[in-house]
């Protein structure tokens, strides 16, 4: 599993297209559009980028299928609003 894990502004998003490109996998993001925008002037036109809805509302398409997360901890968040108080994330 690739882990890209830095601050604010440090790249990762455009360290996970580029992954996304080279591999053919689609991203899953909160905002698509801008990382789909950010694709284009990276050069990669036929990266795929869906919401984090399309993924939990097509679990059966993507069920056997790898995929990439944009922003992890936001993930967790929209899969359990309001609920989810804290999470361990090891750093191997």
């Amino acid at each position: 599993m690739k882990r890209i894990v830095n601050g604010r502004g440090s790249g990762k998003t455009q360290k996970l297209i580029e992954f996304a490109a080279i591999r053919g996998l689609p991203i899953f993001a909160a905002n698509p559009q801008d990382i789909y925008m950010k694709a284009l002037l990276m050069g990669y036109k036929d990266v795929k980028v869906y919401t984090y809805s399309f993924l939990l509302q097509n679990e059966e398409e993507f069920e056997d299928k790898h995929y990439l997360i944009d922003d992890l901890e936001l993930f967790a968040r929209y899969c359990a609003p309001g609920y989810l108080d804290g999470y361990t994330l090891a750093v191997d």
